[in-house]
């Protein structure tokens, strides 16, 4: 869920609108979007960017800020920044609290994991980085209440997940089983109740954390996947939708791993080359599974109720950066190419 936009120019100013103008002429299935919000960086565009319970988030290079637009009612046309200099590696929570990595200020020294209030700069709990370790992935529950992280150990390639129960400031440990695997590892989740986490793109496979055993469940990828690097569970927690290189999103169960399910993101319904999806997400009410996909900025939608095929949303000639559902279930938000767009699923 980390990405580099281009810096800022009046050439990627000119080339964004474009797109975004292409886009709405040849809109299929979704209609027009409802709402539009310009999602400009002050320079240097973004370095991270992604979703959470309360909308879509990116932090800016320079000055660093992480910025969030958060749903009110039908559209995400609110934005809030924090400063947030001196960290990396944000994840926000719930209450305005962000997990993060703090910069010690000490070329020599571990990078610590913090819990920050973001909007006064306090830091509400420390723990300090072991030695040798660092942290190259973060991840949150979209209710905001559980954070997990990724450690990296070197020169041994190590790897153990993190788990922080937010209220309580709680930390779990799980060791992983192979220390090569974290270099492919695109994505953390974290289930609503607290229970797993999912590793997305663990040696190119989803691995499931039970936190309660502190133990790996599984590690598998499905013999017709390329990579599963974007991971979102469902709000019942029984399923984790996964997508990646061959442009498929696959519903696992999570307590054993099998397919429950598989979806083409693309038009025709099949496989194409290049076509890969870059985001995924599910409603609140767990009805609709949202693919962001790349490098053509098409975001399909799956109606898990009634089945058939998805509905398309077509947002704009570039990869899909995020996509949020509103509280409600009722409206998406996509977002790609300097602009958050945001769609009405009823229509």
């Amino acid at each position: 869920m980390t990405a580099t936009c281009w810096p800022v120019s009046l050439v990627c100013l000119f080339t964004a609108a474009s797109m975004c103008v292409s886009c709405d002429e040849y809109a299929a299935s979704g209609g027009q979007p409802l709402h539009k919000v310009k999602c400009l960086a002050d320079r240097g565009g973004y370095s991270d960017y992604g979703s959470t319970g309360a909308g879509i988030f990116g932090i800016t290079i320079e000055p660093k800020t992480l910025r969030i637009w958060a749903w009110e009612a039908r559209s995400l046309s609110a934005s809030r920044d924090y400063d947030v200099e001196l960290l990396s590696g944000i994840v926000p929570l719930a209450g305005n609290v962000v997990l993060a990595k703090r910069d010690p200020q000490d070329s020599y020294a571990p990078w610590p994991l913090v819990l920050v209030r973001a909007d006064t700069g306090d830091v509400l709990h420390e723990w300090p980085t072991p030695k040798g370790w660092w942290i190259p992935h973060t991840g949150g529950s979209r209710n905001g209440k559980f954070a997990a992280f990724g450690f990296g150990e070197f020169p041994s390639g190590g790897y153990k997940i993190g788990f922080v129960t937010v209220a309580t400031r709680e930390l779990k440990w799980s060791k992983m089983r192979d220390g090569d695997g974290y270099y492919t590892v695109g994505q953390l989740a974290v289930s609503d109740d607290g229970a797993h986490v999912a590793v997305g793109g663990w040696n190119n496979c989803v691995a499931m954390i039970d936190m309660a055993g502190q133990s790996v469940r599984w590690v598998k990828r499905p013999p017709s996947a390329i990579t599963m690097a974007y991971v979102a569970f469902s709000p019942d927690a029984e399923t984790i939708y996964a997508g990646g290189g061959d442009g498929c999103v696959y519903g696992l169960d999570v307590q054993t791993g099998d397919v429950k399910s598989r979806w083409v993101a693309s038009k025709s319904g099949k496989e194409a080359y290049g076509h890969r999806v870059a985001c995924v997400a599910v409603s609140p009410d767990g009805r609709y599974v949202a693919a962001g996909t790349g490098p053509e900025g098409q975001v399909f939608v799956w109606d898990t109720k009634t089945g058939g095929k998805p509905r398309l949303f077509n947002h704009g000639m570039t990869r899909t950066w995020a996509v949020s559902f509103s509280p409600d279930s009722k409206y998406l938000a996509t977002c790609a190419a300097m602009l958050i767009k945001t769609w009405d699923l009823a229509q």
